[in-house]
């Protein structure tokens, strides 16, 4: 797998490159297929997987690995330390801002007036947990990776993230718990 890491890190960074050229037709793309069914589904898994629900979840999956569960969240922690600085620098508009899209009803979009697009938190946050799903083989670890593909195509859904946006999300929190999990490892001398 370590000879693999470089060329689908880099594979997947050129993806992410790459999608910012189709970001604005995606997102028009996404805007066409709202339905009330398909807002609902994604509203109450946006209101499931807040921050402190993906901590909660995601430390109930390691009751039986309680000491990933302090390693959890210092890397959560360190995950929004590069996230937070990124939004800043790159300041990206939000895309149902920057194309005009009508905004949901009994949608907030209150906090995208404070803050950027890129990258997606939500994705990170989530995708984060994945590498710890599976490294302990739980039965949820697919339930995981399910509802964390749903929550960043809720994201982009919204028109809150862009296709890039939600990608480098996922980069990051994969990069993060991947970090995290061989940190813990060579802690305790795996």
């Amino acid at each position: 797998m370590k000879k693999y890491l470089i060329p689908i890190v880099s594979v997947y960074i050129l993806l992410v490159i790459l999608s910012f050229y189709i970001d604005p037709n995606m997102a028009i793309a996404l805007f066409k297929i709202h339905t009330p069914f398909l807002t609902a589904i994604f509203s109450y898994l946006g209101l499931i997987f807040t921050t402190a629900g993906i901590i909660i979840l995601g430390s109930l999956l390691f009751i039986k690995k309680k000491t990933y569960i302090p390693y959890m969240v210092v890397g959560y922690i360190i995950t929004g330390l590069i996230h937070i600085p990124l939004k800043f620098i790159i300041n990206r508009a939000r895309p149902f801002a920057e194309l005009s899209l009508a905004k949901l009803p009994d949608i907030s979009y209150d906090f995208s007036l404070w803050n950027t697009a890129f990258p997606s938190w939500h994705a990170a946050a989530m995708f984060f947990v994945v590498p710890f799903t599976f490294k302990i083989k739980s039965k949820l670890r697919y339930v995981w990776l399910v509802l964390a593909l749903l929550m960043a195509f809720s994201r982009m859904y919204f028109g809150f993230h862009y296709l890039s946006d939600t990608l480098a999300g996922i980069l990051i929190g994969l990069g993060a718990g991947f970090l995290t999990l061989k940190i813990y490892e060579k802690k305790k001398g795996f």
